[in-house]
């Protein structure tokens, strides 16, 4: 409502049984959290004990060491990938769309590559409208199975992952992408703390937002090679094995 968005982006599995979980919660000896701070202080606000909460971190289960860059793997744009089992609310296509229509980045080199199934015929139509303004500018992919060497392929290929979703445990497709050194630009609500030009908020038409993609779009060759050996590192520390 205060991003003045339409109810229709809502889907079945927004609206939750709260009492459902915390009746789970409360009935648990543990939790096993998948997530950060955000995630964890999510429990604690609502008066979940603090030793009741045991955090861990997600990995993914083949994990792909990237190749040494060549001076070729280059391309004349930027390129950003969107990847996520829903397109909708929760994971932040409202803003993906906000910023990437914004006249002053639409008006830069780039190309975006989106993954993943719309939530709803909202979002399939909103998604629909998004292509026919960004035209040869983006790619729409559909779903593609994570265990697909295409899918790999494209993950591969991008510069960055843009993800600013509202809630998260700990966003399993992020993980995939950095593992792959594409440098995250994500919200602090995807579970993950690693984000090296800034932490997109969630909020529609936001001008930190669009100074952070404006940045990363005139990000020198080498500037992003280091994000992207810093990526790599921060995978490796905190998630691999």
């Amino acid at each position: 409502l205060k991003e003045r968005l339409s109810l229709r982006a809502l889907a079945g599995w927004d609206l939750l049984n709260f009492f459902e979980g915390e009746k789970g919660i409360n009935s648990a000896n543990y939790i096993l959290c998948m997530g950060n701070n955000v995630t964890y202080n999510s429990y604690i606000k609502y008066g979940v004990p603090k030793n009741k909460i045991k955090m861990l971190n997600y990995a993914v289960e083949n994990f792909p060491l990237r190749a040494k860059s060549k001076p070729d793997r280059y391309h004349n744009e930027k390129r950003y990938v969107y990847v996520t089992s829903e397109i909708g609310l929760r994971k932040g296509f409202d803003i993906v769309y906000s910023l990437f229509t914004n006249p002053k980045i639409l008006e830069q080199k780039f190309h975006l590559d989106i993954i993943g199934l719309p939530t709803n015929n909202y979002y399939k139509k909103k998604l629909q409208k998004f292509q026919q303004i960004l035209k040869k500018k983006t790619y729409y992919y559909g779903w593609i199975d994570s265990n697909k060497k295409k899918y790999w392929g494209i993950i591969k290929s991008n510069d960055f992952v843009i993800l600013p979703s509202l809630e998260e445990g700990q966003a399993g497709s992020l993980l995939e992408a950095i593992s792959c050194s594409v440098v995250p630009l994500i919200s602090r609500y995807t579970g993950i703390d690693f984000s090296p030009l800034g932490m997109l908020e969630p909020k529609i038409n936001s001008i930190h937002n669009k100074n952070i993609i404006l940045k990363s779009i005139i990000l020198p060759k080498a500037e992003l090679e280091t994000l992207k050996n810093k990526t790599l590192e921060y995978y490796q520390e905190y998630h691999h094995n």
